[in-house]
């Protein structure tokens, strides 16, 4: 529910995701603050109660924050983060630690300070795991191609060392590639939408009519020996998401 782009879900949304054995949700997004701090909470405290999902990207403190946020698979420490360009209201200065910025709120550039903030947090992150992942809201909705601020910001990662950075927020899909030299990171600009219904709505523009029905699931192999890892096997497959006229009937 919601107007002016600005939402709000039931917890039965969250029953489903956890239903489908989801097991890491980034929290960071422009509808992160849409209903100020409780709504943070309230989701957090949700999926932290209520399923198994790991959340990353919004806080209820600053202490919570602070704390690595892992997961151990067949002895394969994964950490993650997540960063948001922004959010659609504005955060009130003494809230902002609680979400996972990558932009100066009042500037919306990527300053010196935001830059600190997440090359501490990342530096931090790396000292306990094996594969760091960031899972970053960015870019420019209904594009297919990542902009100089993407661009920049995955050169950013790279040069702190992370291995794999999944984007979102175009709504549609992006390009996947290998960057840098010295460390190799894996990037998926925008892997599109999952599950969404809208009709065709204007801003979308005509050649992104139907903009939000399709994405990408990606899965790939990661490898650990002798404290050595290895990315490979890297596949996507196509998602369309089919409905009827009344929005009934999905596949």
């Amino acid at each position: 529910s919601g107007t002016g782009y600005n939402f709000c879900a039931p917890e039965s949304i969250g029953d489903l995701v956890s239903s489908v054995d989801f097991e890491v949700l980034s929290t960071a997004n422009n509808h992160s603050y849409d209903r100020g701090i409780d709504g943070i909470k309230s989701t957090i405290d949700y999926f932290s109660n209520k399923t198994d999902i790991l959340t990353v990207g919004t806080y209820k403190t600053k202490e919570d924050r602070n704390k690595n946020h892992i997961l151990e698979i067949n002895d394969i420490k994964f950490g993650f983060l997540s960063y948001t360009l922004g959010t659609n209201s504005k955060v009130p200065s003494e809230y902002r630690d609680l979400i996972g910025l990558y932009r100066n709120p009042d500037t919306k550039k990527i300053d010196d300070a935001y830059k600190k903030i997440m090359t501490d947090e990342i530096s931090k992150l790396k000292g306990n795991v094996d594969v760091v992942i960031v899972l970053v809201h960015w870019g420019k909705e209904f594009t297919n191609k990542a902009n100089d601020e993407q661009k920049e910001l995955a050169k950013f990662f790279n040069e702190q060392g992370v291995d794999i950075v999944v984007g979102s927020h175009s709504h549609s899909i992006q390009p996947i590639e290998w960057i840098g030299d010295k460390h190799k990171t894996l990037v998926y600009y925008s892997l599109g939408n999952f599950v969404s219904a809208d009709d065709d709505i204007s801003r979308t523009g005509e050649k992104f009519d139907n903009a939000y029905q399709f994405g990408l699931l990606s899965q790939l192999v990661v490898t650990k020996e002798n404290d050595k890892i290895s990315i490979s096997n890297i596949e996507t497959q196509p998602v369309i998401n089919y409905f009827d006229n009344d929005l009934n009937n999905f596949k």
